[in-house]
């Protein structure tokens, strides 16, 4: 997350919740999209992404090829009115949703392959955007994500959920590895967690003497407030799981951390993550 994204004086942007048409979506994933809309003032449009459709001569049926990573299908009319009903099912839960929080919603549908289109998307709107990512954690969720941040260059941020639900308690974690991203983050905790939750910070660093700095800067950060919690945690030396007990312990509803970074290395390291703590996280470049 850019450092714009958290500031109060910044205008509105947009969360854009990427619904799979063949996919019932994560409960836990729409709601954080909805939350995080909501602490910005933003409003949150969905994006179903149908495959492309290509017609090959006059009178001949549509074939529509699956550009997701299973193998390319024909779809049939009874998968096309399956496919539609549960996006309207996974909309009017979403309408409910936005309802409840006073968040402006849209809904769009297009087509082409995924990625392009949110870039597509990304680009023409601002100053920022989330995206959200509906399915399910899974093994393709790593790449996917890997894919939106080398190649969606006007989304500032990732969301993703656990296959866990439970009621929101406005506990966020914050994963700082560096000075430079932890005011940003700090300020985006703040606003998510809301004036009656609490901003968990856990310190990740690989030696003692970063450890030190960090926690210190932390300290003296003016984003520090009396909801602020220091973690007890310890450098991680390099050890897969240093701080596996310090995020269980803060028991986050959402955390914000670093994909590629000291927690979140690479795919198994979230999909690990994800399943520890059953937490939604706000990944950041």
């Amino acid at each position: 997350m850019t450092a714009h994204v958290a500031e109060a004086s910044e205008g509105s942007g947009r969360v854009l919740l990427w619904l799979d048409p063949n996919i019932l979506a994560s409960r836990q994933a729409v709601e954080a999209a909805v939350r995080l809309a909501a602490a910005y003032r933003s409003e949150l449009e969905t994006v179903d992404v149908e495959p492309p459709h290509v017609v090959f001569a006059e009178g001949v049926p549509i074939r529509r090829v699956d550009s997701s990573s299973s193998p390319a299908v024909s779809a049939g009319l009874d998968d096309d009115t399956a496919r539609r009903s549960l996006g309207r099912r996974q909309r009017r839960t979403i309408d409910d949703l936005t309802l409840e929080f006073e968040v402006p919603a849209s809904h769009t549908r297009v087509s082409g392959d995924a990625i392009d289109q949110l870039a597509t998307m990304c680009v023409e709107r601002g100053p920022w955007n989330v995206v959200a990512i509906s399915r399910m954690p899974s093994a393709e969720i790593a790449p996917l994500i890997a894919n939106i941040f080398a190649n969606v260059s006007g989304a500032t941020g990732v969301l993703v959920g656990s296959r866990r639900t439970s009621p929101w308690r406005g506990r966020v974690a914050v994963v700082a590895e560096d000075g430079e991203r932890l005011p940003s983050m700090l300020r985006a905790a703040e606003r998510i967690a809301g004036k009656d939750g609490s901003t968990h910070l856990i310190v990740a660093a690989p030696a003692q003497a970063a450890f030190d700095e960090l926690e210190a800067q932390a300290r003296l950060l003016p984003e520090g407030s009396a909801r602020l919690r220091f973690a007890a945690s310890r450098p991680t030396y390099g050890v897969e799981g240093a701080l596996d007990e310090p995020l269980i312990n803060a028991a986050p509803d959402l955390a914000i951390a670093r994909f590629g970074g000291i927690l979140l290395s690479d795919g198994a390291a979230l999909s690990r993550t994800l399943a520890l703590t059953g937490a939604a996280f706000l990944l950041v470049r």
